[in-house]
């Protein structure tokens, strides 16, 4: 058992969760958390629209030229958006949180910490793009490029 000049322990046995933290293994902490970021931002998104609709024509929702066609594919864009935002917000989060866990049991140096910050939010934005994807999709087949319904 020693330390090394950057006060870093080497011991038996592995490093706990808990200890980590304790000691101020800040940088992994904040990993953690800037991991959780985008899935967070996500689901407030998704329960904003859910709960409190916004109004056809509003500045504020899922706005894409097909949506904005009049009020029914608008109230469906909204409904689709939330609904595939649920289910890509949990994968999301699985993955953020998954890197941070390993992050701070790991105890990532900056480079590392970072790159796989980089992937990590990489891996949610697809996640995102996806959940725009599947909305259009989902308008297309049920609306018309005038916005009438199929």
């Amino acid at each position: 058992m020693r330390n090394d000049p950057c006060g870093n322990y080497y011991g038996v046995g592995r490093r706990i969760f808990a200890w980590n933290i304790l000691r101020g293994d800040v940088m992994n902490v904040m990993m953690l958390l800037l991991d959780l970021l985008i899935p967070l931002i996500f689901f407030i998104t998704a329960v904003l629209i859910k709960r409190f609709p916004p109004r056809f024509g509003s500045g504020i929702g899922y706005r894409t030229s097909l949506s904005e066609r009049n009020e029914l594919t608008w109230n469906t864009a909204q409904w689709l958006f939330v609904r595939y935002a649920a289910i890509f917000m949990i994968p999301a989060a699985v993955i953020g949180a998954a890197g941070g866990i390993i992050g701070i049991v790991m105890n990532f140096d900056e480079d590392t910490a970072g790159l796989t910050l980089v992937w990590i939010n990489l891996a949610q934005a697809v996640l995102l793009f996806a959940a725009i994807i599947l909305t259009e999709v989902g308008l297309h087949k049920r609306f018309d490029k005038y916005g009438n319904p199929k």
